[in-house]
């Protein structure tokens, strides 16, 4: 039996939240557990109760949770469900008794309408990680930030820090407005997720599989791949006679210096894994940060090429600094390395003033 919560002895609305437990595995699992025994048709078999308790027994998440509200309340706490539960209003809501939330966590939203309705000693003091991101959701959902940040404030205190597996930090600081929080968080994706050869994209050892602000999922990874992209092929570019443009060479020293740089060049994409022919972006399983951290290895060899020539060989002094490898990488990083637009800044200092 489903359990009613009252949130208020006068409540005039029932939300139910969250889906039934048979309607989604149960029925899926029944007919495939009753194929692979053999069973028949007939409903109200033992193998198919069996089942059905089974599935029951591992889908306890997805449970109904009725909750008895004020919609007044509800007005009070939440623009949007200003707009929906208007009584003088065109949506459905407006006159409904009973509404379903079929999408919605039942356990954050009661947070959220604990809070709405002033119950604050029915608030955890606590929450964990997944739970703040569920919280999140709802109130970037319904537009209950205002209500909720206090509250946040004691969940999370300083460890809104995003790593390996909580990236969605990144969400719950665009949806309160913690912009530091964002950037920081951002950044740190961007520079060092990677695709691996299953085109899955990680973070650390762990794949990320959503829960970023909306737009923001392919932006990390475009990045990462122009970024590459531009690292990668700009050595090639140097190492090619015609990738020397504005390189004044003295007419007698152009092919010793070419061999000297392109075999240096090489012999350093070879050493640090980054492969000797122009590379497609996507087969390099690395990060921006590594990436770089590579090329930077690469250039100290350039440059000790240059240093160990330059005492015997006035006529190479002004190569090195004409071919700047770790510059044009620099640029890059500080170019593409960033994941965020201005529209999603501009989200969060809305959000900040709520």
């Amino acid at each position: 039996m489903v359990e009613t919560i009252v949130l208020d002895d006068f409540s005039d609305l029932t939300l139910v939240v969250g889906v039934k437990v048979e309607s989604k595995k149960a029925e899926g699992k029944n007919a495939k557990g009753e194929n692979a025994k053999g069973g028949n048709a007939k409903g109200g078999n033992a193998d198919s109760k069996k089942a059905e308790g089974k599935n029951a027994k591992t889908k306890t998440k997805d449970s109904v949770q009725r909750i008895k509200v004020s919609s007044s309340a509800l007005r009070l706490a939440s623009p949007v469900w200003r707009t929906m539960f208007n009584p003088s209003g065109h949506f459905l809501e407006s006159t409904a008794k009973e509404i379903s939330f079929p999408d919605d966590d039942p356990t954050a939203l009661l947070i959220v309408l604990r809070i709405a309705h002033l119950r604050f000693k029915e608030v955890p003091d606590s929450l964990g990680f997944e739970e703040i991101v569920n919280v999140s959701v709802i109130c970037d959902k319904y537009d209950t930030v205002s209500i909720v940040r206090p509250f946040l404030v004691k969940w999370a205190g300083r460890d809104m820090k995003v790593s390996p597996g909580k990236e969605q930090w990144i969400f719950v600081a665009w949806a309160f407005g913690y912009e530091d929080v964002f950037k920081s968080g951002v950044q740190k994706l961007v520079r060092e997720v990677i695709v691996d050869d299953k085109g899955r994209s990680m973070f650390g050892r762990k794949a990320v599989n959503g829960g970023l602000p909306p737009d923001m999922m392919d932006i990390p990874f475009g990045l990462l791949e122009r970024a590459l992209s531009r690292n990668m092929c700009s050595k090639f570019d140097t190492a090619e006679d015609r990738g020397f443009p504005g390189v004044k060479f003295p007419h007698n020293e152009a092919v010793r210096c070419t061999t000297l740089l392109v075999g240096t060049i090489f012999k350093g994409l070879h050493d640090y894994s980054l492969g000797t022919a122009r590379p497609n972006p996507s087969t390099l399983n690395t990060s921006v940060v590594s990436l770089y951290d590579r090329i930077s290895l690469i250039d100290l060899r350039v440059k000790a090429m240059y240093d160990y020539v330059r005492p015997n060989e006035k006529s190479h002094r002004g190569c090195n600094a004409q071919v700047d490898i770790l510059g044009a990488s620099k640029k890059v990083m500080d170019t593409y390395a960033t994941g965020y637009e201005d529209h999603h800044l501009k989200h969060i200092a809305e959000q900040a003033k709520k």
